[in-house]
């Protein structure tokens, strides 16, 4: 794996870990090889970390080391959900949140019950679209660039999105 491609790797990584997964999450981090094959994989949640070490990328649930991926056979990491359906995967059943489609093209749709706010992040952090009164109609996204984005409604449920 090239050094830019880890770095990357571990940005999303970081990132996809703070925004989008809980204890009971159902993520999971897994090894492939050049073919999409998976050499191995590991359940994640908040408490894990990852570290490039000069033996290979290592997985950790706070101090200890669940998983080490070497660097011989390894072309990619990726993230997937256990959870069976999706859907699942992509809402907040505290607040109620989801989406209506995903991956979206032009029209980013989101389904919840008292809606006030909705923030548009991407993968760095920044804010791409904001909207302070905002009572669950579709938010027109296709000035976005292709890419994973995260809508955030009312400050409290985090949902990540794929715009084609």
């Amino acid at each position: 794996m090239k050094m830019t491609t880890r770095i990357i790797t571990l940005l999303g990584i970081a990132l996809t870990s703070v925004a989008a997964m809980a204890d009971d999450s159902g993520m999971q981090v897994a090894g492939l090889t050049a073919d999409g094959s998976t050499i191995a994989s590991t359940g994640v949640n908040l408490d894990s970390h990852i570290r490039f070490s000069d033996r290979g990328v290592e997985v950790y649930d706070g101090e200890t080391l669940k998983m080490m991926f070497g660097y011989g056979s390894l072309e990619s990491l990726v993230f997937r959900s256990t959870n069976t359906d999706g859907v699942s995967a992509m809402q907040d059943a505290r607040e109620g949140v989801r989406l209506r489609v995903n991956p979206v093209e032009t029209s980013l749709e989101i389904i919840c019950d008292a809606a006030q706010s909705l923030r548009v992040t991407d993968l760095q952090g920044r804010t791409r679209a904001e909207f302070s009164d905002w009572h669950g109609e579709p938010v027109d996204v296709s000035s976005l660039p292709a890419g994973l984005y995260f809508a955030t409604v009312n400050d409290s449920a985090t949902l990540k999105f794929l715009k084609k």
